[in-house]
């Protein structure tokens, strides 16, 4: 489509309608595109604002498995295509020379304790021009297009996409979890080094050990205990 005020929003609607397993939203711009927390996601012409219909996950605490599998085929897919070093930052940000490339977004409905559906957003800074941002964002932003240097084919990025998210889902939903979870070890730009990490509620220093097992951000800090948080922001400190 030309236009959604948010391409989750559409998928969300689109779900409740019972659009089945694997329905796939794809907008040229949209007017209120979001992050997390609510956050404006600024969507101009050139980028790439797609969002995937999930009916296979079943129980609400394998959403943060799904968020997991999502950075890591998304970034695969990215990697792929464009052969640049995209990282990946818990746990939904896109990284690329230290900025912010991509993003993810994944809303769900629940009916009792079993998740009815899931729609899994994905936002990429393909041949958007970053000047164009909000000046609080510029330094932080980066695009394909700026690192490349060349107009790339959105298409051919979000079939890259789409491969890197079929093989991780399969995984995920047969159970090799442990497998993504050592690619997002690899592809985490902030394992092994010193975060601080703010919940909403808490806010911790540590060293970044990596994922546990059910996706959840392990630290050692710096009194030797261990910590792990299933939700928050993370800055890098060195």
């Amino acid at each position: 489509m030309q236009s959604a005020n948010s391409t989750n929003d559409v998928g969300k609607r689109l779900a409740e309608y019972n659009a089945p397993n694997g329905v796939l939203i794809v907008a040229e711009t949209q007017t209120s595109g979001r992050g997390r927390f609510g956050r404006s996601w600024v969507s101009p012409e050139g980028g790439i604002y797609m969002s995937l219909i999930l009916r296979t996950v079943t129980y609400p605490e394998d959403l943060l498995k799904l968020m997991v599998a999502t950075a890591v085929g998304t970034c695969e897919g990215l990697r792929r295509v464009t052969s640049l070093p995209v990282m990946v930052k818990w746990v939904n940000d896109l990284i690329l020379d230290g900025k912010k490339v991509g993003g993810i977004l994944i809303e769900s409905k629940s009916s009792g304790k079993e998740v009815e559906f899931a729609v899994v957003g994905i936002g990429v800074n393909a041949n958007v021009d970053v000047n164009s941002f909000p000046s609080e964002l510029r330094c932080r932003a980066i695009s394909l297009h700026e690192v490349t240097g060349k107009e790339l084919s959105r298409e051919h990025i979000v079939a890259s996409i789409l491969d890197g998210l079929e093989c991780r889902y399969e995984q995920l939903m047969s159970g090799e979890f442990e497998d993504v979870r050592q690619s997002f070890n690899r592809l985490h730009i902030a394992h092994g080094k010193l975060v601080e990490v703010n919940t909403g509620s808490h806010t911790f220093v540590g060293k970044v050990e990596g994922l546990g097992e059910n996706g959840e951000l392990t630290l050692r800090l710096e009194n030797g205990n261990t910590v792990s948080v299933t939700d928050g922001t993370i800055n890098l400190l060195r």
